[in-house]
């Protein structure tokens, strides 16, 4: 072996009778040029690109969604490390599911309750509604653990509920304490929504809860739904008008499929982005800002398409607004004749009562009293924002409590300052502006001067 690397290396062409040396010779020769690695021949910059496009592949394949690309990324990295465990791990649908549970799951879930019971902890709860039409209460605990030197929060349980009230979520969270001997002295606080079955002084959860753990903190509720709960009694006085109008055009674009597709050819010929109207949800008020944006970026095609199921008489009062729209738009001939088109087969189609309502509705707030509605959209698009702001502070990952403070200040010094003097705001803690006395006509805004007024109701 010695001798044949020896005339190997020296690309010796000796060869005898025999031809041993030269056999031998091509034998190593072979195996010194044959790579261990099957990719070690391939540049890198290609080997890299094949990766991906395996990964996009699974992603394809699997209807991931994007945001897991980098996830998927880390977790190869990871497994990649030992190579001969990966090679001799099977993973199939039933064994996935039977270790998830019984395996990681309980093994999180045991150390989640012993270190509930070594440290003082808080806890996060909140009922929601599954894909499944199950009422669910999830609640988390959030702990300072001493190995990781910052606060840890966990997922604690998830309760699945047949009847949603205080007695009933109460006695859930008093079940599990007994159960797994958690003792009520780690209890520091609990962290809830604002409404009365959670946070109610009489009867509440919280206060149900204080008759075991009389030292719990008062720390309010989730300040994100006190700015929603504010958003709504800041939109009172307008009477739903344009949240009725979401609602509508969300529930009529649902349902008539036809109509969604028309109201997108139309969108496109009259040059504006078409996105599908969003869902306008109550108990997060604020979401009213987000469709109120989209509302008023596609008026013109809804005005266009809505003034076709209005009645010849009425067309001939609005046929004005109609075509400004589209003079507005540089709109093509051709363009032109097929959005009229469009309008026609509009007009023809069969509605029930209810469609019809519905889209009687709609064109009361779309062109009969389209002032209205615009100045109400106006004001939304203006005066949320200060609000949707801090919603999006708080709903980040970590929000830093300091950080929380500074910006309820900040957006209680901007609101204020719609309808009040600037001196009476400005450079003001938060406990000063909480003194002042906002019935007092000296600090008030003249009307004129205010940022903002509520429209007439007609």
């Amino acid at each position: 072996m010695i001798l044949n690397d020896h005339l190997v290396n020296t690309k010796c062409i000796f060869q005898p009778e025999d031809g041993s040396i030269k056999n031998a010779i091509s034998t190593n020769s072979a195996n010194a040029t044959k790579p261990d690695n099957p990719f070690q021949t391939v540049q890198m910059c290609d080997r890299v690109s094949n990766a991906e496009a395996m990964l996009l592949g699974f992603i394809a394949e699997n209807s991931l969604p994007f945001t897991m690309a980098p996830k998927i990324v880390d977790l190869a990295k990871g497994l990649a490390k030992d190579t001969k465990a990966l090679n001799h791990l099977p993973m199939e649908r039933t064994s996935a599911s039977y270790k998830m549970k019984f395996g990681m799951g309980k093994t999180y879930f045991d150390r989640t309750v012993s270190n509930m019971k070594r440290f003082k902890f808080s806890l996060n709860m909140d009922q929601s509604t599954s894909t499944n039409l199950h009422r669910v209460l999830t609640v988390l605990v959030s702990y300072f653990s001493p190995e990781t030197s910052s606060v840890v929060v966990e997922h604690f349980t998830s309760i699945d509920l047949i009847k949603v009230d205080s007695a009933t979520i109460t006695n859930h969270i008093i079940d599990l304490f007994a159960t797994h001997d958690i003792p009520w002295t780690n209890l520091t606080s609990v962290l809830m929504d604002s409404c009365n079955m959670m946070r109610g002084c009489k009867s509440g959860v919280e206060a149900r809860l204080r008759d075991m753990a009389p030292h719990l903190l008062d720390i309010d509720g989730d300040t994100c739904h006190h700015i929603h709960n504010a958003s709504k009694k800041l939109c009172e006085p307008f009477e739903f008008w344009v949240e009725r109008l979401f609602t509508d055009i969300h529930n009529d674009v649902k349902w008539s499929t036809d109509v969604r597709d028309m109201m997108k050819e139309v969108a496109t010929l009259i040059g504006i982005k078409f996105t599908m109207p969003e869902q306008f949800v109550s108990h997060r008020w604020l979401s009213c800002y987000d469709v109120a944006v989209n509302t008023k970026r596609l008026m013109d095609v809804y005005r266009v398409v809505y003034y076709a199921f209005m009645d010849k008489s009425q067309q001939s009062l609005y046929k004005s607004v109609v075509n400004d729209i589209l003079k507005k738009r540089e709109v093509s001939e051709d363009a032109e004749r097929r959005v009229k088109e469009i309008q026609m087969e509009l007009s023809r189609k069969n509605m029930t009562k209810d469609g019809q309502a519905r889209k009687q509705r709609i064109i009361e707030r779309l062109l009969e009293r389209n002032t209205k509605t615009d100045l109400v959209l106006n004001f939304y698009v203006s005066v949320l924002p200060m609000l949707k702001s801090y919603i999006v502070l708080f709903e980040t990952k970590e929000p830093l409590i300091h950080k929380l403070i500074d910006k309820q200040e900040e957006l209680m010094t901007k609101f204020l300052a719609c309808f009040i003097v600037p001196d009476a705001v400005s450079n003001k803690s938060g406990k000063q502006l909480m003194n002042l006395n906002l019935t007092s006509s000296e600090i008030m805004l003249k009307d004129r001067k205010c940022l903002w007024e509520l429209p007439i109701r007609n």
